[in-house]
């Protein structure tokens, strides 16, 4: 296990809500480049992020066709406006959690 990897992976789930919070419907490709500034995660990490919310109707999926080919684009659902906000208070938590360790070990 790489600690690291466990780190992001759970990091994604927060990101790929926000991004469909902020940034409306997106399909899995769009998704993976928004992603990229933040650990250049695999298609793999991302195709399973979506599975996996979408199976827990954070997420929904809808097959879309834009002229030449077949997309699936995904869109939060009020499950997952929820989740995110939960996930943000916790972000918001463990960022306070830090600056006080931080601060007490200097």
């Amino acid at each position: 296990m790489k600690p690291e990897k466990e780190f992001w992976k759970g990091t994604y789930y927060f990101l790929v809500l926000h991004l469909l919070k902020e940034r409306g419907r997106l399909h899995g490709y769009a998704i993976r480049k928004e992603l990229e500034p933040f650990g250049k995660p695999s298609e793999s990490t991302v195709y399973d992020t979506l599975k996996k919310l979408e199976k827990e109707g954070y997420i929904k999926g809808t097959w879309i066709t834009d002229g030449k080919r077949i997309k699936k684009y995904y869109e939060i659902t009020e499950k997952g406006l929820g989740l995110l906000d939960t996930l943000s208070k916790q972000l918001s938590s463990l960022c306070s959690l830090i600056n006080q360790v931080s601060s007490n070990s200097s």
